[in-house]
């Protein structure tokens, strides 16, 4: 009993000063105690004295605590379609706005082991040939994360074969040396990143004392999913602060509660949701335009099946495909023209009534608006029309949670698990872009443990 009191308060501790949520574990609360005892000296009340009167950055208790409880599993280039959206889109446009003044702020923030920011900088080599020689560009990736140890290894630039598991061997070669069993990222590459402590909750940014400000890119992926809504709005509004005009921010796929930021603006590119800052000059007329009962806004990135073929005329235009439909209903719930959407889902389920996507669309488009049972209708219709529809298990985990339905919420996530664990490991999880199953796995595990 005294054991499950301290680890309680301990949680408690760590959301208040970090927003980390920690979703107890088997054999968490031991590994702690095991930590605390042997490589601190100090038993677990002592541990959580030492904790509370003591700063996140410089101590040392926090230092291991919080290399405990981080995610530092990471790979280069993870997520291809995000990083093709960089690649084809974003930073070609960052780099053309940037021509007269040559110069690129980039923020790569909780970047674990620093494969996020390196991939990075790779990619602005291969958009900029030449540029370790050309001194007029100015090249600055912030990389920052909250975990120390793993920050050390980052700035060490060397890693094994396994963060190159997605990566083609021409461009490890080309950008790495192999040193025994491992690989040392290239100093050209290695010096236009700059590594740094940073507390997204505690920390106060934009920072004009530090590296933290202007930026033309805030890249923060696979974050807020361990953060709660209210700290990942807090957070989102200093990403914002902190942002150039028309800079973006670049999330992980399916981390809600942004569109709602004052000063963010969702834009879908080849399928792909990224944020783009807004002059006030845009804002104003928003604030008018959004519904005030709004309290959650939900990114809307299902996956559209191929399209059915249409026959064409040269004197007919041809009639509007199920997928079409279903791709015009998604940029427009995301552009919030929730009308428009539902239209545009109402007619594709006259074109395909055995198709679960519509509905799902319609679903999360019910949440967006408030209509919680309206959304658990459209969901369980989906269910209806394809009983493996994974997507629709997991929201309707997502909701019976909220409602405080742990029950209700178990048995969805029960079959939520039961889909995916039947899924090959590194698969893409449909639904869930370049999510794999092995990843969605790991995140509904944990939230089994807390139920």
């Amino acid at each position: 009993m005294m054991k499950a009191a301290w680890f309680d308060d301990l949680i408690r501790l760590v959301l208040t000063r970090t927003g980390i949520v920690v979703r107890e574990q088997d054999g968490l609360c031991k590994e702690i105690e095991i930590l605390s005892s042997k490589q601190l000296g100090l038993n677990p009340q002592e541990l959580l004295l030492a904790l509370q009167f003591s700063e996140t950055e410089s101590s040392k208790v926090w230092r291991e605590i919080l290399s405990l409880l981080t995610v530092s599993e990471s790979y280069f280039f993870r997520d291809q379609g995000q990083y093709h959206l960089l690649r084809e889109h974003i930073l070609p446009e960052l780099i053309a706005q940037k021509r007269e003044q040559k110069q690129l702020r980039i923020w790569s923030a909780a970047c674990s082991s620093g494969e996020e920011a390196y991939s990075i900088a790779i990619l602005i080599s291969q958009l900029l040939p030449g540029l370790s020689g050309d001194s007029q560009w100015d090249i600055r990736i912030v990389a920052s994360d909250i975990n120390q140890d793993i920050l050390d290894k980052a700035r060490t630039g060397i890693y094994s074969a396994w963060s190159f598991r997605r990566v083609d061997p021409a461009i490890q070669k080309m950008y790495f040396t192999q040193q025994g069993n491992s690989w040392k990222i290239n100093p050209d590459i290695q010096n236009k990143v700059h590594f740094c402590y940073n507390n997204l909750l505690e920390d106060s940014f934009p920072d004009f004392n530090s590296d933290l400000h202007d930026f033309d890119l805030i890249i923060c992926r696979n974050v807020f999913i361990y953060f709660l809504p209210e700290t990942v709005n807090k957070i989102a509004q200093k990403f914002v602060a902190s942002l150039n005009e028309s800079a973006y921010l670049m999330t992980g796929h399916g981390e809600l509660g942004l569109r709602e930021t004052q000063g963010l603006v969702g834009k879908s590119i080849d399928n792909l949701l990224i944020y783009k800052k807004q002059s006030a000059a845009i804002i104003a007329p928003r604030i008018i335009e959004s519904a005030p009962h709004i309290k959650k806004t939900r990114i809307i990135s299902t996956p559209i099946p191929k399209s059915i073929p249409v026959a064409s005329s040269q004197y007919i235009k041809p009639a509007i495909s199920f997928a079409e439909l279903l791709q015009q209903a998604k940029t427009k719930a995301n552009q919030g023209q929730y009308e428009l959407a539902i239209l545009d889902c109402r007619q594709a389920i006259r074109i395909n009534e055995a198709s679960p996507h519509p509905h799902f669309i319609l679903a999360q488009i019910a949440e967006i608006q408030g209509q919680r049972q309206e959304s658990k209708i459209m969901l369980k219709k989906s269910l209806y029309l394809d009983h493996d529809f994974l997507p629709a298990y997991v929201e309707l985990f997502n909701i019976y949670m909220q409602e405080g339905n742990k029950k209700t919420a178990g048995k969805m996530l029960d079959s939520a698990l039961h889909i995916v664990r039947n899924l090959p490991s590194h698969s893409p999880v449909m639904h869930y872009d370049e999510t794999s199953a092995g990843e969605l796995l790991a995140l509904l595990e944990q939230f089994q443990t807390s139920l």
